[in-house]
């Protein structure tokens, strides 16, 4: 009896009792930290993008603008000591999705006065607390009206409905901010959270839209250019197709973080992927081997530049896109003056190449080392290949007809256990070429060639044999994905010998001319529990670039 009694209490009550909200489940959140130290971090990335001679001054000018745009307020109503964010929950109708934006607040009166000056009108709407109209300029398109709901010290703004309205829509701030994230700006995306209906009509309206460019974009040109643009047209989609309905289902969170080091000038963007537990996504993250590189140690310490990438060939579409560019190459050889002697080589060059890229790994390296006493520079090439005993022969039957054949000369000398052969490269470019070229390597540069059972390299250049010498010995060994490095004295030079002497001056005063080596850009990738993307680029190299006149 009393049991029932208890039941009987609890089946009129039950209705009563307060029903917990779920929080909405966003596809996508971005964090920031306040604006304060955004401002800070900024400042010190500008100046150190302009360097000693310019610095201050893009500051200055950087100050000038914020101010013009903010008015003489500034910030004012916005607690610029705070972190920032923003949300959305993508919905089946696209158009209906309703961005929301963070924004910490000294005050509601405040806001309100700090979105007027920023030229937007805020609207009370009534008999609703804290929640305003938005008519925001620039954003006319929109086909929902935009709202603001101040709750406890922060504006909600949405841009595209009155989800803000209802506590339900709204994201607590304890489920976006984390002490432990130290990165400047984070983004995470969750594509569970991505409708699936909304995913097919894109994909079809991306097929719809590659049949009709992919009719005209093959069009014209060598039947190799047109296999080549054609390729990209039917595998482009299918591998955008692929990855996209992967990630719906096998993909837990996307992250992406962007921080910098004010000491190195170096900026870390780091991605990471955290797939479902059990995919088949997570068994192949976890089976990633580290990244290695056939040629590790080609990098010269003097190279005015120096390239080493892993070409990422691990989707077969990539695959099938990459291998379609020695033969477009190959194409725009034979549209040169290249004497018809070294047809045959090129062709069987272009064949090993393909054949590598299907297979899925190849390793690439670039060094332009110098320059010598005499003011010229030698060019490093490394290619890994699957087999380059059939290009040896050919080059061997090239030498054997031809008006170059006096000037190859086979097996000059052995390194790492590698013949080195000597080729005549300059006298097979196109003449004008070969002018400009005199500039940088010299009117009689040599050029040399070798093969490892797996690589083949080329020199060229006044000290080509010495440089062939070290690069045939380099071996494989942990690598990033894609490095580039520079020597600003060795640029310096290199700017001073193709250029003009105003070009050079000018190109000391920004990057100045110190004899190190220094990373411009690296990528590192490495599986595990989780894919993880590194990336770091130093701000006081590539973007002061568009600072040379």
């Amino acid at each position: 009896m009393f049991m029932r009694i208890v039941i009987a209490i609890g089946a009129i009550c039950l209705p009563a009792l307060p029903v917990l909200a779920q929080t909405p489940k966003p596809t996508v959140i971005i964090t920031a930290k306040p604006i304060s130290r955004l401002l800070s971090e900024y400042r010190e990335m500008i100046r150190q993008v302009g360097g000693p001679s310019a610095g201050d001054n893009l500051v200055m000018a950087f100050d000038d603008k914020l101010k013009e745009q903010l008015g003489e307020n500034g910030f004012e109503g916005v607690d610029i000591n705070r972190p920032i964010a923003a949300y959305t929950v993508v919905k089946e109708r696209f158009e209906d999705t309703n961005p929301i934006l963070l924004v910490p607040i000294n005050g509601e009166k405040e806001i309100i006065g700090f979105l007027k000056s920023m030229k937007m009108e805020a609207s009370a709407v009534k008999d609703k607390k804290g929640l305003y109209m938005l008519r925001v300029r620039g954003l006319d398109f929109l086909p929902n009206d935009s709202f603001m709901q101040i709750v406890d010290g922060w504006a909600y703004i949405g841009l595209n409905g009155d989800d803000v309205g209802d506590a339900k829509n709204r994201l607590p701030i304890e489920n976006l901010f984390s002490d432990a994230d130290q990165s400047l700006f984070t983004v995470k995306l969750f594509p569970g959270q991505f409708p699936e209906k909304l995913l097919k009509e894109w994909l079809a309206t991306m097929d719809m839209a590659v049949i009709g460019i992919g009719a005209f974009a093959g069009m014209g040109g060598p039947p190799e250019v047109q296999k080549m643009v054609q390729t990209f047209f039917d595998q482009g989609p299918k591998l955008l197709r692929r990855y996209a309905e992967t990630g719906i289902k096998e993909v837990e969170e996307v992250r992406v973080q962007f921080s910098w080091e004010a000491n190195t000038g170096d900026t870390l963007t780091e991605l990471t992927l955290i797939p479902k537990a059990g995919s088949m996504l997570a068994k192949d993250i976890a089976a990633r081997a580290a990244t290695t590189h056939r040629f590790s140690g080609l990098t010269h310490a003097h190279a005015a530049i120096a390239v080493s990438a892993n070409l990422p060939l691990f989707a077969k579409e990539l695959r099938e896109i990459i291998a379609t560019v020695p033969g477009a190459m190959e194409a725009g050889l034979k549209s040169t003056n290249l004497p018809e002697q070294f047809q045959p080589l090129v062709e069987e060059v272009v064949k090993a190449l393909t054949e590598s890229i299907k297979k899925g790994d190849m390793d690439i390296s670039f060094a332009l080392v110098g320059p010598d006493k005499n003011g010229k520079f030698t060019l490093a090439m490394a290619v890994s290949m699957a087999d380059t005993a059939a290009i040896e022969k050919t080059l061997r039957q090239t030498a054997k007809a031809g008006e170059f054949e006096k000037e190859f000369e086979f097996d000059v000398v052995k390194a790492a256990g590698i013949s080195i052969h000597k080729v005549p490269i300059a006298r097979a470019v196109h003449e004008e070429l070969h002018l400009d070229m005199s500039k940088l390597f010299g009117e009689k540069p040599l050029a040399y060639v070798a093969f490892a059972k797996d690589a083949a390299f080329v020199t060229f250049g006044p000290d080509s044999l010495a440089v062939m010498k070290t690069a045939v010995a380099s071996k494989t060994g942990p690598a990033p994905v894609l490095e580039v490095s520079a020597n600003a004295n060795s640029f310096h030079k290199l700017i001073a010998a193709v250029g003009t002497e105003k070009e050079a001056t000018e190109f000391a005063r920004l990057f100045g001319t110190e004899d190190k080596q220094v990373s411009l850009l690296r990528v590192y990738v490495e599986g595990g529990q989780t894919l993880k993307a590194k990336a770091t680029l130093n701000l006081r190299y590539i973007p002061r670039l568009s600072l040379l006149d």
